[in-house]
C-alpha cells in the first residue's frame, strides 16, 4: 500500500507527528489547521479525529469536539483512551448517564484503567448515584492506590452523606500522598467543623490558607467557625481578610455587621452592612440586617422604610416581617406588630424563635391563654442562658395530680422571684412537691412556703424523688385562669426576716422617708435602654427632701460620690450587705425602706414579692412584664409604673418621681 504524501514528501503520519508537536506545545490554531488538512484528505483517519476532537474541546467548541469523537469511535472502537476522552466530554457538557456507558467502554477494554474508573465516579456524583460513585472510587485505588483525588471524592461523598467519620478517615488517606494540598485542608477543616472539634477544624483552615494564597473560602469558613464559638474579634479579623482578596464578598460585610450587633458597637455594624450594600443594593439578607441596625440605633422610621423595600423586592421573605414587628413593638405599635408576626409565620411555619417574639407580644397584649401557651417557645425559641432540666423523666401535663412534682427555676433570679408568686397555687397540681431554686434565696423561700420542699438549683437531685418535672415559668399556663381571677388572690409573698430590717432600719440615716434606689442593669441586650444617668435624675429631682440608700448591685461607689460631691445628696450604702449575692440580707434592706425607687431590673421583683411600696421607672417600650396599660402593675399590688411619653425620654419620669416623693 502507497503512503499518502503531501507536496514537500511528507507522509499523513509526519503531519499528524508535526500536529500533535504544536497541540502539546499549545499553538492550538497551528495543530488545528494540520488536523484539517489531514481529514481533507483521509475523512476517517481515526487519530487525527480523536486529536481535532479534543483540540477543539480545548478551544470551547465542545459540540464539535463531540460530533469528531463519535465518528473516531464509531472508526475504531478498541482504544480506551478514546472512550474516556469521549466520556470525559460529554461530562463537561453535562451528558453523565451517556459518560457513564463511555467510561464503562473504557474499562471494559482495560480493567486497570484508573483515570476511567475515577472520571466514571464523577460522573455517578453528579447524577447523585453516591453509591456506585463511591464503589467506582474504590475501584480506582484498587489500581493505583495513591490516585488522591479519588480519596478527596470520597470525602465529599461521605460528606454529603453525613457520615463524617468515615469522610476525615478518607482525607487523613489522603494526606499520606499530598501535605501541601490547599483544598484537602479545607475539606479537613469542614469535617471537623461538622465533628464540633473546633480548634482541629481552625488548624485546618489556616493550613489550607497557608498552602493556596488568597483561599477566600478558608478565611470566611475560619471566620464563621470562630464567630459560632463567640471569638468575635478573630471572627472579624478573617472577614476582613476575606475583603482584602475579593471586596465584593456581601456575605463578609453582613457578617460583620451581624457580630458587630452583638458587640452592641451599632455604628459601625450600620457602616459594614452600608459597604455591602453598595455593591449590592437589593440583597435581602443584606436589607435586612440593615433595619437591624438601625432599629438598634432607634432610627425607626427608616429601619421600616428599608424593611418595606426589603418586602417590596421579595414578598415571601420572612424575616423582613419579623423584623417590621419588632420594630413596631419597639414603638408600641402592638396590633401591627402582631400582623407582621402572623404573616412571617404564613410564610415559615416551623421557625420556633419568630413564635417565641409572638409569644411575647401576646401576653404584653394580655392575650394570655395563647401567650402561656406559646411561651413555651422560650426552650427552643430564646438564647437562654438556663438549661432546660437534664432529667429521663417526663414534664408534668395535665392530669398527672398524683405525681410527685418537682419545679425548677430558669432564668434569671428576678424572673425566678416574679413567677414564684404562682407556688402558693402549685398544689392544684401535685400534693408532693419539691422546687430548685436559686441558691441566693435558698431560705427565703423555706421561710416563705414552709408546705414545700426547696433545694438549690446547683444541686442533681435523683430521680427516684420526684415523678415528673415543670419549669417554673411553665406555672401560668396551668394556675392563671384570668386577670381578674390572679388579681384576687395576689398578694406580697416573700417573707423577710424582721430582726435584721429592723436592726437596718435603725442604722440607717432616716431624717426624712427613706428610699431605697436601683438605677443600672447588666443586660446585654436591653440594659441600655432601661438604665437612668444618676445625674440627670438628681438634677429633676433636687429640692425633694428624702434620705436615700443604695439597692444596686456591682461596684457603684464613684457614681454615689459624684452625686455627693455635685448635689450635695447622700445616698447611703450598707457595706455588710453585698447586694448581688446576699439577697435575704437585701431584701431586709428593702423592708427596712419606706420606698423603693428603681428602673427594670431584679430589685423590682425583690420589692414586690415582699410587698414594698415601689415606683419602676419604665422605658417607653418595656418590657413584655409590665403589659401596656398603664401604672397599674398586675404582678405587684403595692408597685406602680412610670412609663416614658417617648423614645428615650426620661425627664418626663423624673419629674412625676419628684412629685410622688414630695408626697411622702
Amino acid at each position: 500500500m502507497t503512503l499518502l504524501t503531501s507536496k514537500l514528501g511528507m507522509t499523513i503520519n509526519d503531519e499528524l507527528l508535526v500536529g500533535h508537536s504544536h497541540h502539546q506545545a499549545g499553538r492550538l490554531e497551528n495543530a488545528k489547521t494540520i488536523y484539517e488538512s489531514i481529514l481533507l484528505k483521509q475523512p476517517h483517519h481515526f487519530d487525527a479525529l480523536q486529536l481535532l476532537g479534543m483540540l477543539y474541546t480545548q478551544m470551547g467548541l465542545d459540540l464539535q469536539g463531540l460530533d469528531l469523537l463519535l465518528k473516531a469511535v464509531d472508526i475504531n472502537s478498541t482504544n480506551p483512551i478514546v472512550f474516556n476522552n469521549l466520556g470525559l466530554l460529554q461530562q463537561k457538557l453535562k451528558m453523565y448517564s451517556l459518560a457513564v456507558e463511555n467510561f464503562d467502554k473504557a474499562i471494559a477494554l482495560n480493567p486497570d484503567f484508573a483515570e476511567a474508573f475515577y472520571n466514571k465516579g464523577i460522573s455517578l456524583q453528579c447524577l447523585s448515584d453516591f453509591k456506585n460513585a463511591r464503589s467506582s472510587y474504590l475501584s480506582c485505588l484498587s489500581t493505583k492506590p495513591d490516585f488522591f483525588p479519588a480519596y478527596i471524592n470520597l470525602g465529599i461523598i461521605a460528606e454529603i452523606l453525613q457520615e463524617n467519620q468515615l469522610a476525615l478517615e478518607y482525607y487523613l488517606e489522603a494526606l499520606k500522598y499530598q501535605q501541601n494540598h490547599g483544598p484537602l485542608y479545607f475539606n479537613l477543616g469542614n469535617v471537623y467543623r461538622s465533628l464540633n472539634l473546633v480548634a482541629n477544624a481552625l488548624n485546618n483552615y489556616d493550613l489550607a490558607i497557608y498552602n493556596q494564597k488568597n483561599y477566600k473560602e478558608a478565611f470566611f469558613n475560619k471566620a464563621v467557625l470562630l464567630e459560632k464559638n463567640y471569638q468575635y474579634t478573630s471572627a472579624l479579623e478573617a472577614y476582613s481578610e476575606v475583603l482584602k482578596i475579593d471586596e465584593n464578598y456581601i456575605d463578609c460585610y453582613l457578617n460583620k455587621s451581624i457580630i458587630l450587633c452583638k458587640l452592641h458597637n451599632y455604628h459601625d455594624a450600620k457602616l459594614e452592612i452600608e459597604k455591602g450594600l453598595a455593591f449590592k443594593s437589593c440583597d435581602q439578607k443584606s436589607l435586612n440586617q440593615y433595619g437591624i441596625v438601625l432599629r438598634h440605633l432607634k432610627m425607626h422610621a427608616l429601619a421600616l422604610e428599608k424593611i418595606n423595600e426589603l418586602i417590596g423586592l421579595d414578598p415571601l421573605f420572612s424575616l423582613a416581617y419579623v423584623n417590621k414587628a419588632n420594630i413596631l413593638v419597639e414603638l408600641n405599635q402592638f396590633d401591627l406588630a402582631l400582623e407582621n408576626y402572623d404573616h412571617a409565620l404564613e410564610l415559615e411555619a416551623s421557625s420556633d424563635s419568630l413564635r417565641w417574639n409572638r409569644a411575647l407580644l401576646l401576653l404584653h397584649m394580655k392575650k394570655f391563654n395563647q401567650g402561656w401557651l406559646e411561651y413555651e417557645f422560650r426552650w427552643s425559641g430564646a438564647e437562654f442562658k438556663t438549661a432546660y432540666l437534664n432529667t429521663t423523666l417526663p414534664q408534668w401535663k395535665v392530669g398527672d395530680d398524683n405525681k410527685r412534682l418537682l419545679i425548677w427555676s430558669e432564668q434569671g433570679i428576678g424572673t425566678e422571684f416574679m413567677f414564684s408568686v404562682f407556688l402558693s397555687q402549685a398544689h392544684q397540681l401535685s400534693s408532693h412537691i419539691k422546687v430548685k431554686v436559686d441558691p441566693r434565696g435558698l431560705e427565703i423561700y423555706r421561710r416563705s412556703f414552709p408546705e414545700l420542699e426547696f433545694y438549690s438549683s446547683d444541686i442533681v437531685l435523683d430521680e427516684k424523688t420526684y415523678d415528673c418535672h415543670l419549669p417554673i415559668g411553665s406555672l401560668p399556663q396551668y394556675l392563671f385562669d384570668s386577670e381578674i381571677s390572679f388579681m384576687s388572690w395576689r398578694k406580697s409573698y416573700l417573707k423577710v426576716n424582721t430582726n435584721l430590717s429592723n436592726e437596718l432600719r435603725a442604722k440607717l440615716k432616716r431624717s426624712n422617708p427613706l428610699v431605697g434606689i436601683s438605677w443600672t442593669t447588666k443586660s446585654q441586650t436591653t440594659g441600655k435602654d432601661r438604665t437612668i444617668c444618676l445625674e440627670k435624675f438628681f438634677e429633676t429631682v433636687k429640692g425633694v427632701k428624702i434620705d436615700f440608700v443604695s439597692l444596686q448591685y456591682g461596684d457603684v461607689k464613684e457614681e454615689i460620690n459624684e452625686i455627693r460631691k455635685k448635689f450635695d445628696v447622700e445616698i447611703q450604702s450598707v457595706d455588710s450587705i453585698d447586694n448581688f449575692k446576699d439577697i435575704d440580707s437585701l431584701l431586709s434592706l428593702i423592708n427596712a425602706c419606706d420606698l423603693v425607687l428603681s428602673i427594670d431590673n431584679s430589685t423590682v421583683h425583690f420589692a414586690g414579692a415582699i410587698g414594698k411600696q415601689t415606683l419602676v421607672m419604665l422605658p417607653f417600650n418595656a418590657d413584655w412584664r409590665w403589659f401596656d396599660d398603664g401604672e397599674q402593675c398586675l404582678w405587684y399590688p403595692n408597685t406602680q409604673l412610670l412609663r416614658q411619653s417617648s423614645l428615650g425620654q426620661w425627664y418626663s419620669v423624673f419629674k412625676r418621681v419628684k412629685t410622688e416623693l414630695a408626697l411622702l
